[in-house]
């Protein structure tokens, strides 16, 4: 009986734990950004006042908030759709071969594990427009060399390369689980059927990784709606707007212009792009 007790003691205390830490370093934060987005906040100033709607009809008037968002939509539809692409295939041919998986699976995932700022380190140098490893290749074979990160239109391409680079290794391994709960012996009763390589993806691997592909592509989502680590180590949302972001431009209003109602306000309406994008992408999944 005592055993018991102290069992149900220890359960409320982790449950508590739990609940307490959950309220203070997630809903806390997420009210408090909330009722300051209707305020006039500066905390230099220690100005915390109420403006109410100001902020967002100041935002929603924005051209170059609106400029970002459109940048970021294009950055995100771009890399979850090649992020995706690329991980599925990789994790049908890695899955096929029968030498070095886990080499192949290392080498693609490897990019992932690693500090996209160390990264950028390595892309920046890849990028330059004097000595870059791409412009010395297409030096070789006779090309112009390009200026890829301070040309308004390379700029966004260039972020897309790097960041489906890094992140193909995510798709590849949750592809590469998904194919292995598919059950054998629906592959061999279709090659019974005399079901060729293409059918068996078409009729089999792809309906049963459904799934899967939509976990891949709403996390791709909200990550990228997110994005702002390559744009602020490679571009810092230059040249000129070319590359800012709706992150970007969030914390450029907050730590530049300590407008922290402001980007608060910017954060709230991410967040609700971000959860429309999410319960769209769920609902077509269903409807599969």
């Amino acid at each position: 009986m005592q055993q018991k007790r102290t069992g149900i003691s220890f359960l409320i205390v982790s449950m508590g734990s739990l609940i307490l830490l959950y309220g203070v370093f997630f809903l806390f934060p997420i009210i408090y950004g909330a009722v300051g987005s209707f305020t006039n906040w500066h905390p230099l100033k220690k100005m915390f006042h109420f403006i109410w709607l100001d902020n967002y009809i100041e935002l929603l008037s924005d051209k170059l908030f609106w400029k970002s968002v459109g940048t970021t939509m294009s950055f995100t539809a771009v890399c979850t759709v090649i992020t995706t692409f690329l991980g599925l295939v990789l994790a049908v041919l890695i899955c096929n071969t029968k030498r070095f998986k886990s080499f192949f699976k290392t080498f693609i995932y490897m990019p992932y594990i690693t500090a996209i700022m160390s990264v950028a380190i390595i892309w920046r140098w890849i990028f330059m427009a004097q000595g870059g490893l791409i412009n010395n290749i297409l030096a070789v074979f006779g090309q112009q060399g390009l200026d890829w990160l301070n040309s308004s239109s390379t700029v966004m391409p260039s972020l897309m390369i790097m960041t489906i680079w890094h992140d193909v290794g995510f798709a590849l391994i949750l592809y590469i689980a998904g194919i292995c709960e598919i059950p054998p012996t629906l592959y061999e009763a279709a090659r019974i059927d005399g079901a060729n390589s293409f059918q068996l993806f078409k009729k089999i691997t792809l309906p049963m990784l459904s799934g899967t592909t939509a976990l891949v592509v709403v996390s791709n989502i909200i990550t990228y709606v997110q994005v702002y680590d390559q744009v602020m180590a490679l571009t810092k949302g230059g040249p000129g707007d070319a590359s800012y972001t709706a992150t970007y431009y969030l914390f450029d209003k907050a730590l530049g212009f300590y407008r922290f109602g402001y980007a608060s306000a910017t954060a709230i309406v991410l967040l609700l792009i971000i959860l429309g994008l999410s319960m769209l992408q769920l609902r077509l999944s269903r409807n599969r």
